[in-house]
């Protein structure tokens, strides 16, 4: 009994002393992957944003016929023919650069 015991004890020592390789992006993607991007800080790279000149225009009331306009014309033309031909839905991954932060940071 006591031999066993030991015997997962070391076990379980040692599994826990290894370590996997962390490998690149590049190979942990598919080949058929479209676009990564990747931001060290989101929270922070939303901050700085909110407070560039252009951002500023962007969400100015004045422009807001216009943008929705726009936003509309490029997803009727652009991304929901994409989501059709890809078989996904973006607004499934619009959350993962804030969760991704969120669990690093745990």
């Amino acid at each position: 009994m006591k031999r066993n015991l030991l015997i997962l004890t070391g076990a379980l020592a040692l599994s826990l002393n290894l370590s996997a390789a962390i490998l690149p992006p590049e190979q942990l993607l598919p080949a058929d992957t479209l676009a990564l991007f990747t931001v060290p800080d989101a929270a922070k790279a939303n901050a700085l944003q909110t407070n560039e000149p252009a951002w500023q225009l962007w969400s100015d009331p004045a422009l807001k016929p216009f943008r929705d306009k726009l936003e509309n014309k490029f997803n009727e033309e652009f991304v929901k023919p994409l989501e059709r031909e890809l078989g996904i839905k973006f607004a499934d991954y619009s959350g993962l650069a804030r969760a991704s932060g969120r669990s690093r940071s745990s």
